[in-house]
C-alpha cells in the first residue's frame, strides 16, 4: 500500500504542475486526473479490506 501512496503523491504533484500552464479541460489534465482518481479509489478500497 505504501507504493500506491507514493504513486498517488507523484500523480498529485504532476497534476499540480500541469495546472500552472494548461487549462482544466486539456486532455492531458483530464487523463492524469482520471488516473489519480482511480489510484485514490484503489487506495481506499485496500484500506477498507485491511490490506
Amino acid at each position: 500500500m505504501c507504493d500506491l501512496y507514493n504513486i498517488i503523491e507523484e500523480l498529485r504533484l504532476e497534476l499540480n504542475q500541469l495546472y500552472t500552464y494548461k487549462k482544466l479541460v486539456d486532455k492531458e489534465i483530464i487523463k492524469l486526473s482520471e488516473k489519480l482518481d482511480k489510484a485514490i479509489n484503489e487506495y481506499y478500497q485496500l484500506q477498507k479490506t485491511g490490506r
